[in-house]
């Protein structure tokens, strides 16, 4: 196994992790409900409807959600990226133009 896979794979997950992360931070899905919000008035959750208030901010339990949302998301599509890369990138020989013999090719992933 290609030892740079591994920060590859570590590099996908970082990236999907935070493009997850953000759009569902900032993007309000319908699944969320009025107690994922606090208000930003007065500070409780779901009062005075924040759900539609674009300054209520997320509470604890949106917070939570998110992450989860994203970390699953995250390990699925980095999980994906490993096996599709370790399965579809395959060893290949790059050789010297006018190349003669293996001895001036070498193998390459």
């Amino acid at each position: 196994m290609d030892q740079g896979l591994i920060w590859k794979t570590l590099t996908v997950f970082n990236f999907s992790f935070f493009i997850i992360w953000v759009s569902f931070f900032t993007y309000r899905a319908n699944f969320y409900r009025q107690d994922d919000f606090v208000d930003g008035d007065t500070g409780n959750r779901g009062e005075n409807n924040p759900k539609n208030n674009p300054d209520s901010a997320l509470s604890y339990p949106g917070r939570s959600m998110t992450f989860l949302i994203a970390i699953i998301s995250a390990l699925v599509v980095s999980i994906l990226f490993f096996y599709l890369y370790n399965y579809l990138v395959k060893p290949t020989f790059k050789c010297k133009k006018g190349a003669k013999s293996l001895k001036e090719c070498k193998l390459i992933k």
